[in-house]
């Protein structure tokens, strides 16, 4: 990744906690040890229970996980920084591949090119 590739996972991430994204982002680190070990049915079932990510939240979602920032160490140490987890980063990128941002109207499925995962919304 480069130089300035990192730069703008910091800055997207740094945009998801305070902007658009925040809520939804409160929303699954209160539920993060669920949600790991949840399977796709079950992640689905859940995430129909979620607040909806907004229109202005998707486009950051989709470009944080199709950047593949959910493996920028920069990202990881501001999540650490703002007493975030390495666990609760890992729960918002499985909801984000399963929520509404990855559905046909937004682009449809979110591939991360950390994990070469589609999600389960791709199921």
């Amino acid at each position: 990744m480069s130089a300035e590739s990192k730069n703008e996972c910091a800055s997207i991430a740094t945009l998801m906690r305070t902007g658009p994204c925040s809520s939804l982002q409160d929303a699954t680190q209160a539920h993060t040890a669920d949600i790991l070990g949840m399977e796709c049915p079950a992640l689905l079932a859940f995430q129909a229970t979620m607040p909806l990510a907004s229109e202005a939240c998707c486009p950051q979602m989709r470009q944080f996980v199709t950047m593949g920032c959910a493996c920028d160490e920069d990202v990881s140490e501001l999540v650490q920084l703002g007493g975030g987890t390495t666990a609760n980063l890992a729960a918002a990128l499985k909801m984000a591949q399963a929520g509404n941002c990855a559905d046909a109207a937004h682009g449809g499925p979110i591939m991360d090119p950390c994990t070469n995962d589609i999600g389960c919304r791709a199921l």
